[in-house]
């Protein structure tokens, strides 16, 4: 009957283990993290922000960014792996996000909703991914302002 009841807390003890944040990583090294908010020159082009993340591997190269939270909102990056002689070195994570009003259809935003099942956190974004099934989380502490797009 111990037994039973040291495995039931064992096993309640690491299902509410706490997230575990990274801001170090063994598997890669963030070389820039920015933000750049554009506007559209032409009537109903828009406006919004780009998010860029550069990552160089450190470790393995099979690593899965599956999410990134910026502001509550919850992001599905587009990812885009770089390197040279067939050998993948890193992988630039793209977010954007982008708002526009027409008379015609009236306001239409590709923002995402803010999301009440967001992993607490400090820092200017979270970054979840993956590796051999595992997940990771990645804080990043800031985004550096670009200057602002403006398209005529």
């Amino acid at each position: 009957m111990k037994k039973l009841f040291f495995c039931i807390y064992l096993f309640a003890f690491i299902a509410c283990k706490p997230l575990q944040y990274e801001h170090q990583s063994a598997y890669f090294k963030i070389e820039s993290a920015s933000e750049q908010a554009w506007t559209g020159g032409a009537a109903g082009s828009g406006s919004g922000i780009n998010y860029a993340i550069k990552i160089w591997y450190t470790g393995h190269a099979d690593l899965v960014f599956e999410t990134l939270w910026i502001d509550g909102r919850k992001y599905t990056p587009e990812t885009r792996e770089f390197g040279k002689e067939g050998i993948i070195e890193g992988v630039d994570i793209l977010c954007n996000y982008k708002a526009w009003f027409n008379p015609a259809t009236e306001v239409y935003s590709e923002l995402p909703e803010k999301t009440k099942d967001i992993p607490k956190y400090e820092g200017a974004a979270l970054l979840k991914y993956s590796l051999t099934g595992k997940e990771h989380y990645f804080i990043i502490d800031r985004f550096q302002k670009l200057a602002p797009l403006n398209y005529p």
